[in-house]
């Protein structure tokens, strides 16, 4: 196998006492010899560094939990990948889950990687726990990914990527400061675009089975206030990228594949939705410069909203879907 390569599991935790236990289960059965596990709490008021600590008596890896005022999972994720001197960092939330064999299997892909490869991916899937099961909702493959994505294919590809599928070389977390900690939302795309940026590749590891699980509790719900304030930020950053990199030109985008650019839309066309939403001014500012980059953007889907945009605009279709939504809700009866 070569000579041994140390990865470090870095944990940020935030009242994770529900979770914690089931995670670190998955990080303690991984059958890569060489792993350190820093568990960062981000100041938990409840009892998640006492059960880290139980369940990681007697553990065959080296641990550390570290503690931090809450600051944020930037915060706490910076702190954990200089609290190490491995040279391959695996980021974990901490409801979330490895595959045993995991980091083993991109291990091997890291051993003889170039110094230019920044991360090792693999395939990945979205769970439902409900309180007495857990049920897979989504399959995310990462074949499709170029060995040297650009900022515009990360923008394209978002939701095929989620920052527990890959191992990150240490030397590049450090190359872009690791995380912003003032981006209180979306802070892995930012990122994963910071890498781009500075050119780097990545390589693709193929299991029959997905490696990570990215676990989404139902019971979970935002606030109107907490959903209002996500989709703004959220909406925000991701125009703020999409025209910081295309400056605007619609003959930026033909760096990507047809594919790809539809991909794109599509998030453009999702994104705008939820500004709609929330902050409607907001929505008629973004919709202009979208207008003078794609001649007249509509929205991709669901196709009746596409259908109407065509007659009336994405404004007004969308406040006819408003009222059509309403409609539906009082008579109990989902729509899109």
């Amino acid at each position: 196998m070569g000579a041994s390569l140390q990865i470090a599991i870095v944990i940020p935790c935030y009242n994770a006492s529900a979770y914690i236990d089931t995670t670190l289960q998955t990080v303690t059965s991984q059958t890569h010899d060489e792993v350190e596990i820093l568990i960062v709490d981000d100041g938990s008021s409840d009892d998640t560094v006492s059960k880290a600590r139980e369940h990681l008596k007697g553990c065959r890896h080296r641990w550390t939990i570290l503690t931090q005022p809450n600051k944020g999972v930037s915060a706490a994720r910076n702190l954990g990948w200089q609290s190490t001197t491995a040279d391959w960092i695996q980021f974990l939330d901490a409801d979330d889950f490895l595959a045993p064999t995991k980091l083993q299997l991109q291990s091997i892909a890291c051993r003889t990687a170039d110094p230019s490869v920044a991360y090792v991916m693999s395939r990945w899937e979205e769970v439902v726990v409900e309180p007495d099961a857990a049920r897979r909702v989504r399959l995310a493959e990462c074949s499709a990914f170029s060995s040297q994505p650009g900022e515009l294919e990360i923008l394209a590809k978002g939701p095929l990527i989620h920052l527990g599928q890959s191992v990150f070389r240490r030397r590049w977390i450090a190359d872009v400061a690791g995380f912003d900690e003032n981006i209180k939302v979306d802070e892995d795309q930012d990122f994963l675009l910071k890498l781009a940026r500075k050119g780097a590749k990545v390589l693709t590891v193929e299991s029959a089975d997905p490696l990570f699980a990215w676990r989404q509790q139902r019971h979970r719900r935002l606030g109107l206030r907490g959903a209002r304030y996500n989709a703004i930020h959220l909406t925000e950053q991701y125009m703020e990228n999409f025209f910081r990199i295309t400056e605007g030109h619609r003959h930026s985008l033909d760096v990507l594949s047809a594919d790809d650019q539809e991909m794109l839309k599509q998030r453009l066309s999702s994104y705008m939705r939820l500004l709609y939403r929330y902050d409607v001014m907001a929505f008629r500012t973004r919709l202009a410069q979208l207008d003078q980059m794609f001649g007249r953007f509509l929205p991709v889907s669901p196709s009746y909203l596409k259908a109407l945009s065509r007659f009336v605009g994405f404004e007004r279709a969308e406040d006819v879907a408003s009222i059509y939504r309403r409609g539906k809700a009082v008579a109990g009866v989902g729509v899109e």
